[in-house]
């Protein structure tokens, strides 16, 4: 069960780093920080939903071949400098719809892998009872990352993208410790 309890704990940081991130940081982005109207606000929204679709329908033909222990990449959030770069809103827009959408494919990606790991790894008797503790504990740490975003985007309005650059930092930061105890788990498993 240690791996159980190491896959609990990578969904629980990736809903605390990166789904707030996505939650947070794209409204805030788009409509103050980019100054864009609602209807390409509608579009990003849209582009993080294919995100999450492209990376369903490639796990399909790729979940089979990638190997658990190295499907910590796919947390790996491109983050985009082109906040920082003094380019229009609607390059800025671009690179963040971009990096956003690779982001959730990658996200869904891992959390395919994850979620087949899951079921391997748990007794048949034990899967509804492990699957709802994973839901909640990794739903209950979006509420605490949504406040953590929300705070450091008041608190670095001037320079958001350092908002997306600690996110990023954090998630690359995960998906290092995520190789090792993925790694672990599969060895232990």
């Amino acid at each position: 069960y240690p791996a159980l309890l190491r896959l609990l704990g990578i969904v629980a940081l990736i809903n605390l780093f990166l789904s707030s991130l996505f939650t947070v940081g794209l409204p805030y982005l788009v409509k103050v920080h980019l100054g864009l109207s609602d209807q390409l606000y509608g579009l990003a929204e849209a582009a993080l939903g294919l995100g999450s679709i492209l990376g369903g329908l490639l796990s399909a033909t790729t979940v089979g071949q990638i190997r658990f222990e190295s499907s910590h990449r796919y947390l790996l959030l491109p983050v985009t400098v082109a906040l920082v770069l003094p380019v229009p809103p609607l390059v800025s827009y671009g690179a963040l719809l971009l990096c956003m959408g690779l982001g959730l494919t990658c996200a869904a990606l891992f959390t395919i892998s994850a979620q087949t790991f899951l079921q391997m790894q748990t007794p048949a008797p034990l899967l509804g009872k492990v699957g709802a503790l994973v839901t909640t504990v990794s739903v209950c740490a979006m509420p605490a990352g949504q406040a953590l975003y929300g705070a450091l985007f008041d608190v670095l309005a001037p320079a958001p993208w350092l908002a997306v650059l600690l996110g990023g930092g954090a998630t690359f930061l995960l998906a290092l410790a995520a190789r090792g105890a993925l790694s672990r788990s599969v060895r232990i498993a």
